[in-house]
């Protein structure tokens, strides 16, 4: 491995970093040059993505990788949104065909398949983490807004254990498993440190984003808009489910760039 991995727990009362929650980052048409404009200059890169949802291939997420700039990375491993928005996984989703309560049992009981299932998502991810330069810290979630049980958070936990990051623990609701940094989304959740906040799902234009800094300073930030979904009709019009794979996620310079001064104002 190239890159020198600094695995360091998030400090209590300290922000470390605020960030772009690119999610979207997978999708065959995502625009890689356009994204590092948002750290020009050999700046900190901040941000992230989530594996298999919008496409295995990611080759934005090695064009950042393999960027000259220090990096914070925070990675969602697998999906549980699609299991809780209508069941909508996908083939290539590690979720798919479960339920959140089967996918529970079939972890907690180690079920061979689901297991190995899993460490392929792993080594996917560990392979663009090899093509790495310079210094990373890195975050890894093994499930993004997990409802699983807290058993079978633990054995994904330990199995994604693997790829030398910190473990985080990112759930809708509860308390995240001991030992992890804390992830939840929204403007200003219920949150423990060392932990994360991610405004996925409250789209920032729509915010105080100085308040949304101010409340959440001894956390990890991250910043959203609908469009790093891919999701590109206005706020607030009901959406007509598009598989994630198949969106339109080509977005122009001018927003990665408007992204960076908000994340520096944070």
């Amino acid at each position: 491995m190239r890159a020198l991995l600094v695995v360091l727990l998030l400090a209590a009362n300290q922000a470390i970093a605020q960030g772009a929650s690119y999610l979207g980052l997978c999708n065959p048409s995502w625009p890689c040059k356009a994204t590092l404009a948002t750290w020009p200059n050999g700046e900190l890169i901040v941000t992230g993505w989530l594996e298999e949802t919008f496409g295995r291939n990611c080759r934005c997420s090695t064009a950042i990788l393999e960027a000259p700039n220090p990096k914070i990375i925070r990675v969602h491993l697998t999906n549980n949104t699609c299991i809780r928005n209508g069941r909508r996984c996908h083939e290539g989703e590690f979720m798919f065909g479960y339920t959140a309560r089967r996918m529970s049992k079939r972890l907690e009981a180690r079920n061979k398949r689901v297991i190995a299932r899993f460490k392929r998502t792993v080594s996917r991810f560990s392979k663009r983490m090899e093509k790495a330069v310079n210094v990373v810290r890195c975050y890894v979630s093994p499930c993004l807004e997990c409802t699983l049980s807290s058993g079978a958070r633990g054995v994904l936990r330990d199995l994604a254990s693997s790829t030398g990051c910190v473990a985080v623990d990112n759930i809708i609701s509860g308390h995240c498993l001991p030992g992890t940094v804390c992830e939840k989304h929204g403007f200003s959740p219920p949150v423990r440190t060392p932990c994360i906040v991610d405004l996925d799902g409250v789209d920032g234009r729509t915010i105080d984003v100085a308040k949304f800094g101010a409340i959440n300073r001894e956390c990890l930030l991250y910043y959203w808009e609908r469009w790093m979904n891919c999701l590109n009709e206005p706020v607030g019009k009901s959406d007509t489910f598009i598989d994630p794979r198949q969106r339109d996620c080509r977005h122009p310079v001018s927003k990665f760039k408007r992204v960076r001064e908000i994340c520096q104002s944070l």
